[in-house]
């Protein structure tokens, strides 16, 4: 079928297909699935990170993250950010690759994330998942041993855990959502060690650990909480609170 009525060209993530997709449940992991977006993160994504997703060979900074149709990122550049997209919160991911409205200011891809909003009936979620070294391959091989590399890069931790609820404070007329999520991975260096020499005011110079590899280690938590109001069967007021900490407890040779 062709829609002789728009000249838009979007698609549409229901939460149901979010959440059942292999991939963290985080805007930067998504923005891919969409044909012609490269992003700035082509690597195993982990966990939220800031990512530029430019489309259709534009410019790098033309990318938009949206939430319930207001920008998330700087005020003046529209930059990236790390907003964490919790998917047992949304409704519905809007991806708008050209011929948006007026609400944007560029004609780059448009990532627009709708939260729910409660019902009449209490309904709630519980999402867990995670991995381990023990459960990935080794690619270390003989062509990488000859160029000096001496071990793996394996994630030695990845997991995300998010609940929610919602239902009614009035029937047909208030309802409630409430959701809390929290998410981490672990990612040994390569060829990177703790210093043998550290804190020995004798020795100046660096000598490789080799029991001790350095590590990347990120944490994201979040909590959310919306109340809508539905004023006349036209009319409908929400107040929408995400707060976000990323990187409660970073350690080891993550950047601050």
């Amino acid at each position: 079928a062709v829609d002789v009525r728009s000249a838009g060209a979007a698609t549409t993530l229901p939460a149901d297909v979010v959440k059942v997709l292999p991939t963290v449940r985080s805007y930067n992991a998504l923005v891919v699935l969409i044909p012609g977006v490269v992003t700035t993160t082509n690597d195993v994504v982990t966990g939220t990170t800031t990512t530029q997703f430019p489309i259709h060979g534009g410019r790098i900074n033309e990318g938009r993250l949206m939430l319930d149709g207001v920008p998330v990122g700087g005020a003046s550049s529209n930059s990236p950010t790390s907003y964490v997209m919790d998917a047992g919160a949304t409704e519905e991911i809007n991806f708008t690759a050209a011929g948006g409205l007026g609400e944007t200011d560029s004609g780059g891809l448009v990532v627009n994330i709708v939260p729910k909003t409660g019902g009449n009936s209490t309904h709630g979620s519980l999402f867990v998942s995670g991995t381990g070294e023990k459960l990935q391959s080794n690619n270390l091989t003989p062509v990488l041993k000859n160029q000096g590399v001496t071990a793996a890069s394996p994630l030695s931790k990845v997991y995300d855990v998010s609940g929610t609820i919602g239902g009614p404070i009035a029937r047909d007329r208030v309802w409630y959502f409430v959701t809390a999520h929290r998410g981490g991975s672990t990612t040994d260096s390569t060829d990177v060690y703790y210093n043998l020499n550290a804190g020995d005011p004798a020795k100046w110079l660096y000598a490789p650990d080799a029991s001790r590899r350095a590590y990347s280690d990120r944490l994201f938590e979040n909590a959310s909480a919306r109340v809508t109001w539905q004023i006349t069967p036209r009319n409908k007021v929400s107040a929408f609170w995400d707060e976000q900490t990323l990187c409660r407890t970073c350690t080891g040779a993550t950047p601050a």
